[in-house]
């Protein structure tokens, strides 16, 4: 009796929708052609420190280093803050992730999700690592619209 090798078709092999590494202080996770970036210190408004540097760094070099990412929503965790601390002020090291974030080779949108009252003073800081600093209840709707090319379907107000 003979034996027949099977081969799944395209059709048939399950597509992962999501990748994500493991880290402290940061959500990182890949759906698509986007990587998510959240800093999840939300208890002290996201507050950057050496291990939250850290993370970063892994979460940017992983998105560098995949072919498949053509573009990165970095946010913070909570709602009241999108990152606080001031990134002039930042140690040598949060200046080189800030480095890498800068010349990442694809778009990195801040998303950030500030009470409207801060949201202002945010875009100003970041703005100079960003370019184009936004804020809306729809950001992650928006942005993969725009990165996919498509027209974005926004629920909120």
């Amino acid at each position: 009796m003979a034996t027949a090798a099977l081969t799944a078709s395209p059709a048939m092999v399950p597509v992962v929708p999501t990748t994500a590494l493991a880290l402290t202080n940061v959500l990182y996770e890949k759906r698509d052609i986007i990587a998510y970036v959240t800093v999840n210190r939300p208890k002290v408004l996201n507050a950057l420190n050496g291990p939250t540097w850290q993370d970063l760094q892994t979460a940017f070099e992983d998105a560098q280093n995949d072919p498949t990412v053509r573009g990165v929503i970095l946010t913070g965790a909570g709602g009241k803050a999108f990152i606080a601390g001031d990134a002039e002020r930042s140690s040598r090291f949060g200046q080189s992730v800030l480095e890498l974030i800068e010349n990442l080779g694809g778009p990195v949108v801040a998303a950030i999700t500030t009470p409207l009252r801060w949201a202002a003073a945010a875009r100003r800081q970041w703005s100079s690592y960003f370019g184009l600093c936004a804020g809306t209840e729809d950001k992650k709707e928006g942005t993969a619209a725009f990165l996919e090319k498509r027209a974005a379907q926004f629920h909120g107000r």
